[in-house]
């Protein structure tokens, strides 16, 4: 992955193209964003993506319960206006 992000990267200085992929370990970032107050909502998978959507918590917890019975918390996000949301992509 770091190879191609490299490769495009060249291409683009080529081009004088100012923008430049940066690939950062996905554990790290997981790990910075918790310790900033986010926490992961949703993560969506393919074969080859996996993209994680994280949101600030508040201290107070609400319970959902999926179609499928199971229940479990998740924190609830303070609005989007005041924090938006980051993403994760890995894989």
């Amino acid at each position: 992955m770091r190879a191609a992000v490299a490769m495009q990267n060249l291409g683009r200085a080529l081009f004088r193209n100012p923008f430049r992929g940066v690939v950062h370990s996905a554990r790290d970032m997981e790990i910075l964003l918790e310790h900033h107050g986010f926490v992961r909502m949703q993560r969506r998978e393919t074969l080859k993506w996996s993209a994680d959507l994280y949101g600030r918590a508040e201290t107070s917890q609400h319970a959902l319960e999926p179609a499928g019975g199971m229940l479990f918390t998740v924190p609830r996000p303070v609005p989007s206006s005041a924090c938006p949301p980051a993403i994760i992509s890995r894989r």
